[in-house]
């Protein structure tokens, strides 16, 4: 049972359904967990309401505990779809900036919200392999339940990783900490 009180709501009585307790176990799930809810703190107002944005989350949590795919490609369309659910989705079949339909870009503009085509300015965002936007326009098509079947080359990740934080940082004025740590840890681990 849930009820307001006065500056905050009361909860009387609950039932876990499933608390992905395995994620304690595992340092990089939990990291990434933490990470999407992060993500969604910061993009949501307090008491807004978004079905399908949890029923996402909940589909990534699941995937992630049962290691089903690269985790790292699942976030970056977690992160799609986040900024798609929330009125930011990416607009990468016309050009940003003139509108003029485009098949790929080597750039993305974040104050617009997409690629951009050769013809105009480029400006306010950032230069990416077209590979890179080719996999961004699949995954924003790519249901986050069938996301495991897709191949993601480490550079093409780490140029959606850039790119994502950017749109997250430009959209929501902030940029979750979470995965820094991670991204530590990581780098010790390659350097030894």
């Amino acid at each position: 049972m849930i009820y307001r009180g006065k500056s905050m709501y009361l909860i009387n009585e609950v039932q876990i359904i499933h608390s992905f307790g395995e994620f304690l176990e595992d340092l990089e799930m939990l990291t990434y967990a933490s990470y999407l809810n992060e993500l969604i703190d910061i993009a949501l107002l307090e008491e807004e309401s978004n079905r399908e944005l949890f029923r996402q989350v909940v589909t990534a949590y699941y995937l992630m505990k049962s290691k089903v795919g690269d985790v790292e490609t699942l976030v970056r369309t977690f992160e799609i779809k986040l900024l798609n659910l929330t009125g930011y989705g990416l607009n990468l079949e016309n050009c940003c900036v003139c509108g003029k339909k485009i098949n790929s870009s080597n750039y993305i503009n974040f104050a617009y919200g997409g690629g951009v085509c050769n013809e105009c300015n480029k400006q306010n965002g950032m230069a990416l392999t077209n590979t890179a936007y080719n996999v961004l326009k699949i995954l924003s098509n790519f249901p986050l339940e069938k996301v495991h079947r897709i191949s993601v080359k480490e550079e093409t990740k780490k140029q959606l990783y850039k790119v994502l934080s950017g749109f997250i940082m430009e959209n929501f004025q902030k940029t979750p900490k979470s995965l820094d740590m991670l991204n530590v840890f990581k780098e010790v681990n390659k350097n030894e």
